[in-house]
Order: C-alpha cells, then structure tokens, then sequence
C-alpha cells in the first residue's frame, strides 16, 4: 500500500492570532445585558448610535460652496499626483470644512477577512491613534454598515467599553459608509471631543460628498494595489524561474519549487509530499 511522507519542509508553522479583543469586549457589554447573555430577545440597540434625523433640529450654518469646490479641486489634484496620499488629504479636507477636532477613515481590509475596521489616515487630536481599530461586528462602524446609513455617535464608550480607552474620548461623531462596487467597505468620519463643536445639517451635506469620493478614490486605490502585487508576482516568477534552470539536482530544484511558492503566497510553512 502507497504511503505518504512530508519530505521536504520550510518555514515554520504558526497559530492564527486571536480575535481577542472583540471577544473581551463582547463578554463586557454582555455582563451588563442580560438580553444578550442568555435570553432570546434581541437586545436594544447601541444608545450611543443616533439617526442624523437628530440634525434637522439643530441650527445649521449655510453652506460654503466655494470653499467645497476649491477642497474638490484639490483633491482630484491629489489623487493624480499622489494616490496614495488621497486618504489623508480626505481626512484633512473633511477636518477642515467641517471644523472637526479629529477625521480619519475605518477600512475592512481582506488581510483578516474583514473582521476588524482599521483606522487610517487620522488627524487632529486622535492623529496618534492611526492604525487602531475596532471589530466589525461591535463597534460604532459597524452599526452604520449595518443600518446602511450615515450615523451620529455620542460617548461610544457606553456601549463599546474598549472606547474609554481611546482618548480623548469621542463627545460626539460623524459617521459616513463608503463604496465600492455597491459594496461597503468603511467608513469615513468627524469627531468633536467636548461640547465647543455640534455638527449640523450642512456637515451631513459635506460629508456625504466627501464619502462619495471617498469610495471612487479607494477603489482607485486597490486597482492600483492590484497592479503593483500582479508586477511583483511576474518578478518573482521570473526570479524562480532563473534559479530552477540553474538548480543541479533534484532536491535542491524540490527546495527551489517549494521555497518559490513560499515566497509567493507568503505562507509561513510549506512541504512536499510524494508517494512512494
């Protein structure tokens, strides 16, 4: 009877990391509800997560179409000159119209399945916490991906106990998903930290433009990712393929073939078996 052996091996098997802090989190906000602990009903919605209904009670600056149109202008400026700077100039544009404290973007990345939002191109106050993040299935993110609709959000923390640690804390936010193919795929957003800055109506107008862009910007971006990664593969296909036409024997073309496909799919650990 044929058997197989692992004859060849590289690398070193590791353990996928944890979704730790999502389940830390979840098992917090779980304590204090008990709907969510055991019973079957479904549990209340995040108090902290407020419908943009709440701004057409609120006095609202006129808008400033000229100031819109010169962030536009620049902005496409940007996105020919320097794409991957678009994100940043987003945020510092959404900043700036919109007199926030802090602006940054929640992006679901394919490189953990999309099961955390990451922050990334942040300012203002919250600058320093860029490449943070929370989980897509509890957080303030989340919910407006959910719901499918723009969003306010007043002290997160309430709900998302991990947001007291986020500081200084978030005393109310704007909150816009994004597209991409009809496909939402974050969020771009505005923070006041104290009671100085409300936003209003006209802030919902502007950020909804921002989003909009948002979206064509971002899937620029990853067609742009897309390309590189395709170039990269086709160099390292011909580097293989250089080194196996100089390999002398066949463990070493084995090792070759293995260490190759290794490198292109960017694994930890691989092996060869033959039947024998």
């Amino acid at each position: 009877m044929k058997k197989s052996k692992p004859i060849l091996a590289r690398g070193q098997q590791v353990l996928g990391e944890s979704e730790w802090q999502a389940d830390q989190a979840k098992a917090h906000h779980a304590e204090g509800n008990p709907s969510i602990a055991g019973a079957p009903q479904a549990a209340p919605g995040p108090v902290s997560m407020i419908s943009t209904a709440e701004l057409t009670q609120r006095p609202s600056r006129l808008p400033d179409y000229a100031a819109e149109n010169r962030a536009l202008v620049s902005l496409a400026q940007e996105m020919a000159t320097a794409p991957y700077n678009i994100l940043r100039k987003l945020s510092e544009t959404a900043l700036t119209l919109c007199r926030a404290h802090s602006s940054g973007f929640s992006l679901l990345e394919d490189g953990d399945q999309k099961k955390r939002f990451h922050w990334r191109a942040l300012v203002g106050q919250w600058a320093s916490h860029v490449d943070g993040g929370t989980p897509r299935d509890f957080g303030p993110c989340g919910t407006v991906l959910d719901r499918d609709a723009a969003m306010l959000c007043s002290h997160p923390e309430r709900d998302f106990p991990y947001f007291g640690e986020v500081l200084p804390l978030l005393d109310e936010g704007l909150l816009i998903p994004f597209y991409v193919d009809g496909e939402a795929v974050g969020t771009i957003w505005i923070i006041s930290h104290d009671e100085t800055r409300r936003f209003d109506a006209e802030d919902l107008r502007v950020m909804t433009n921002l989003g909009t862009f948002a979206g064509t910007a971002y899937k620029t971006l990853l067609s742009l990712n897309a390309t590189l990664k395709a170039h990269r593969d086709m160099t390292r296909l011909n580097e293989l393929s250089a080194r196996l036409t100089a390999t002398p024997d066949l463990p070493s073309f084995l090792y070759a073939i293995l260490d190759g496909i290794i490198e292109l799919q960017k694994a930890d650990f691989g092996d060869l078996q033959l039947y024998v």
